[in-house]
């Protein structure tokens, strides 16, 4: 069992750091083993995944004691500190601490400090924060360390500097892996069930019930870039939970639901589902570790209740009473009997009167009577009366007065224009079952309908009744309503001006109407039109100019309306406009614009309107304008006679137009670059000329072309001309050397695992410098993967070229090791059952060795360590294959010879004459296992002298005294037949010759 010590060892060694570092509950599984984070030596041990992004508190003190006094090599004492520990997956970890929301607590320092190490002792500390300005680090600190071994522990603390407390988060920059680990497929796994007693009697419940559970598969799958290797121990990191629904009825006899078995007490009958959850500890479930266990059969446990026995109802006279299971029946009941709670008895008793006359509800009008049996009834209510000749007979009736109310309903009471027809409508309630009845009639009282409803189309006064009839007696009751008319039509009077061109600073004309009748609508339609409200209109020139009339309509309060309409007189005249001016050029970049009218004005107005607008003044005697840009220019005029204005426009080109050039600048010459075409953004055309020139390039195309092929780095310049006006633009670019190339590249190897074997990496891990897409050379050959896998031992080039051609190179080396062999003698001899110490030889060290496995012919598993006790009773091969941490295997036999032999031992001349030597024959034999079946003497001539079916080995066994039947024997030669089994089970005959004497 050395071997497997030595993994239990590794293994509880990852149980202790984890679990003694982290806390987690779930339903009632507890994996807390405090104390927490105080100490370096009970750090919060936080996988990737969860660190990244870890946000807390600093606790305001301390409950535990440090370890040594002060932190960083000495610098610096603890207040309030938080210890974490981690895994580091690269050489390389960077982390990133961002302190906030920091409050003073003992005195003006505030902030935080933090430490990184190697291993809980403050010699290992190997990044910590500087607090040359003495005070505590209020913004990000960034803690890094360049030398961790892959896979080892690590840990860092937080501290509030004089026991500033701070909120902090915490990042991974880098050399800590981040990714959550993808758990097992836990369809792959086994499932767990649940057993224990399914059906539970009335007479167990509250009894307390054992439910066992058979754990599903539970397997982990470990980050291998964190070179974790620990095998999951469902002992420490697995915890079942236990729930029962429905939760009504049950409760865990111990309080406890957690656990391979638990105990339920149930106290309702019900069909109960038992289930039970696998939780798993919080290290199985981030970047570390992810783990995943089968599902787990639920149980169904079904809690009878208690039988019942329902006995006919028992009928009980009027006044009569029974004693019934304890209780005095009186009224009509139903009782339970119960003294065996499993066995219930129900009783149902009723009291009933068996002559009971039932006439239902009479109904009376207000002030009115029932008369029954000669007496008059005239308050409401419920009556028992006794039959005047039968005492057995009861009649029972309800009085009841008839209620009537009644409501009369209409829109309006008014009938005009808008309503020339009024419907009225009567409502009217009873508390009677059976319908009401209606009935119209005007002042004159004439009826004029039974309806609930009535159409008006006059003034007057209407009444309405509402009648209940219920064999002769008829309750009634009126109410009436009033409705007048209103049909009076509105009328106006009009105010006309007459409509002329106005300016914008000039009000507009106004039509105006004047009504005494109140107008609950007014509207306009205009000329062209459209559509205004109000009784005053604004005129303007275009719908008065159209010689159409305005029209009106309105509408007064009672909706009677009014329709007319008015024509306007108009006044327009208008002077025509004529604008005259040459376009702009830069040979001519100014000109002067002329007016010219045909009748008098009053006022002048010139504008530019595109691209910008502009106002240049307004002069009657204004008739020229100045102008040096291009657009489009108006001028206004208003007519002396009717103060219309009128417009003309004139457009004004400027062919003052600059050629456009651009020049990308910013060019690089590459390691590939043979030339570079430059090609400006710039105006193209027939009258455009352009000319390249340099002083330190090189110019492979014609200096006249628009495109350039430039062969050399320098400053190149282009002219760009317009020929047609003389304008001109220049732009210079320049081509300069690249300085981003491939300076170096980082490199990974990885030895062949086994001798023999092709299974060496590389790693390319980064290009310091260049431009991507990059691509990889191994001696000469290009790679299409930054791992290259399968390569046998060797040297190899490596090389990287950028996306032009500009590369670098590095060199590794791949080892390979020696051969693992082992080796067993190749033939053993061991006595019969005797333990024997089978042990081989290996050419590696026994550290290096992962898995040890002996066998036997038959392919079972004889040992796992490095010596094997061994022990047999036959012939065999035995085998060992031994494995390597990693994976190389060697196989060694033994031939393994037992001396099983069984060999007898027993005089062939006895003489059982009495002399106490040799008087009875007895048999020896060596240790091999076997036993005597029979045994068998002959004479010479076959007769059978001796038989013994429980004939020993050894003296203390019956030997044979020579006799037969109680009389000796002659002497001489005798035939002994032994039927014996050995050892294994097989049966053997062996035949001596035996001479007796006397």
């Amino acid at each position: 069992m050395i071997l497997i010590n030595r993994i239990f060892y590794y293994f509880a060694n990852i149980i202790i750091l984890v679990f003694g570092s982290s806390a987690f509950v779930s339903g009632q599984c507890n994996f807390t083993q405090g104390p927490i984070g105080e100490l370096c030596s009970s750090a919060i041990y936080i996988c990737g995944s969860d660190l990244d992004g870890y946000t807390s508190k600093l606790p305001e003190e301390l409950s535990a004691n440090q370890q040594w006094p002060a932190l960083c090599g000495g610098n610096g004492t603890a207040d309030n500190i938080i210890w974490f520990s981690f895994t580091a997956c690269s050489e390389k970890v960077t982390l990133q601490i961002i302190p906030s929301n920091c409050v003073v607590k003992n005195n003006s320092y505030i902030g935080l400090q933090a430490g990184m190490y190697e291993k809980c002792n403050k010699s290992a500390s190997v990044a910590c924060t500087d607090h040359t300005s003495g005070d505590g680090i209020t913004t990000t600190i960034t803690l890094s360390y360049d030398k961790f071994v892959p896979g080892s522990i690590a840990y860092f603390f937080l501290d509030g500097y004089a026991g500033s407390v701070c909120d902090f988060k915490i990042k991974v920059i880098e050399g800590i892996d981040t990714q959550p680990v993808t758990p097992p497929d836990p369809s792959t796994l086994s499932d767990g069930a649940i057993t224990g007693i399914n059906t539970i009697s009335c007479e167990q419940l509250n009894t307390s019930q054992t439910y066992n559970l058979t754990p599903p598969q539970c397997e982990v799958n470990y980050n291998s870039i964190c070179n974790i290797t620990a095998t999951l121990n469902p002992a420490d990191s697995v915890c079942y939970v236990w729930q029962i629904s429905p939760l009504d009825g049950r409760y865990f006899t111990n309080q406890d639901s957690t656990g391979r078995s638990t105990e339920i007490t149930f106290t309702k009958p019900g069909v109960y589902t038992i289930n039970a959850d696998p939780y798993l500890h919080p290290y199985y479930g981030g970047s570390c570790a992810n783990a995943a266990c089968g599902d787990i059969i639920s149980w169904q446990v079904i809690v009878e209740g208690p039988d019942t026995l329902i006995n006919p109802i028992e009928i009980l006279c009027p006044g009569d009473f029974r004693d019934f299971c304890g209780h005095t029946i009186t009224t009509d009941s139903v009782v339970y009997c119960n003294s065996d709670p499993c066995n219930i008895i129900q009783q149902a008793f009723k009291v009933e009167r068996s002559n009971l006359n039932v006439l239902g509800t009479q109904y009376i009008c207000a002030g009115g009577s029932y008369n029954f049996q000669g007496i008059d009834y005239s308050l409401p209510g419920l009556y028992n009366v006794v039959d005047d000749s039968d005492c057995s007979l009861v009649h029972r009736f309800t009085v009841e007065a008839i209620s009537l109310s009644i409501s009369l309903n209409a829109d309006t009471t008014v009938l005009n224009c808008n309503t020339t027809e009024i419907k009225i409508k009567a409502s009217g309630i009873s508390n009677g079952p059976l319908p009401l009845s209606y009935s119209w009639r005007d002042q004159n009282n004439m009826v004029l309908s039974t309806d609930t409803e009535l159409n008006v189309v006059a003034a007057g006064r209407y009444f309405a009744k509402v009648i209940y009839d219920n064999n002769g007696i008829n309750c009634e009751i009126e109410q009436f309503i009033d409705i007048s008319s209103d049909f009076k039509k509105p009328s106006v009077t009009a105010f006309k001006p007459t409509v002329r061109c106005l300016s914008s600073k000039d009000p507009k004309p106004v039509l105006t109407l004047l009504s005494a009748d109140p107008l609950i609508f007014s509207e306009w339609t205009l000329p062209l039109g459209g559509k205004t409200n109000g009784l005053n209109v604004q005129l303007d020139s275009l719908n008065a100019a159209s010689g159409l009339p305005y029209k009106f309509f309105a509408r007064s309060t009672n909706g009677c309306t009014l329709d007319t309409s008015f024509v306007i007189n108009t006044n327009f005249e208008k002077a025509s406009v004529t604008l005259t001016g040459d376009d702009l050029t830069c040979y001519n970049p100014r000109d002067t614009l002329i007016l010219t009218t045909n009748i008098s004005v009053d006022s002048i107005r010139w504008f530019k309107t595109l691209p910008q607008q502009a106002f240049y003044g307004s002069d009657p005697s204004k008739r020229s304008l100045p102008i040096d840009k291009g657009g489009t220019y108006k001028a206004e005029v208003m007519a002396s006679s009717s103060k219309c204005w009128s417009d003309a426009s004139i457009v004004i080109i400027d062919k003052i137009i600059y050629p456009n050039v651009s020049l990308q600048n910013g060019l690089k010459w590459n390691c590939n670059t043979k030339f570079i075409e430059i090609k400006p953004t710039a105006t193209v055309g027939q009258t455009i000329q352009y000319t390249w020139n340099s002083v330190d390039g090189v110019i492979n195309s014609d200096a006249k072309d628009m495109t350039l092929i430039a062969g050399a780095q320098g400053n190149y310049v282009i002219q760009v001309l317009n020929v047609e006006n003389g304008c001109e633009r220049r732009d210079t670019v320049n081509i300069s050397q690249e300085s981003n190339i491939p300076k170096s590249m980082t490199v990974k190897a990885q030895d062949i695992l086994c001798f023999g074997e092709s299974n060496g990496i590389i790693d390319i891990i980064d290009v310091d410098g260049g431009f991507g897409p990059y691509n990889y050379y191994v001696n000469g050959i290009k790679s299409d993967k930054l791992n290259i896998t399968d390569l046998p031992k060797g040297e190899y080039l490596l090389e990287v070229r950028d996306k032009f051609d500009c590369s670098t190179t590095a060199k590794t080396i791949i080892n390979e090791p020696e051969v693992f062999n082992i080796s067993l003698p190749l033939e053993l001899t061991i006595a019969f059952s005797v333990p024997t110490e089978l042990t081989f030889t290996a050419s590696y060290p026994d550290e290096d060795i992962l898995s040890i496995i002996w066998t036997n012919s038959k392919n079972e598993i004889l040992g796992t360590d490095f010596t094997l006790q061994y022990s047999s009773n036959v012939v065999d091969i035995v085998t060992v294959d031994v494995t390597t941490e990693n994976g190389c295997t060697a196989r060694a036999k033994i031939k393994v010879n037992v001396d099983n032999e069984l060999k007898l031992y027993f005089p062939n001349i006895f003489s059982p004459n009495g002399d106490g030597f040799n008087d009875k024959l007895q048999i020896f034999k060596n240790t091999i296992p076997a036993d005597i079946e029979q045994i068998s003497i002959f004479d010479r001539y076959g007769n059978k002298v001796y038989q013994n079916d429980s004939f020993g080995f050894g003296e203390n066994s019956d030997g044979w005294d020579g006799t037969f039947n109680s009389k000796p024997v002659e002497v001489g030669v005798y035939i002994m037949m032994i039927e014996l089994i050995d050892f294994a089970g097989n049966k053997k005959v062996i035949t001596k010759d035996l001479t007796l004497v006397r």
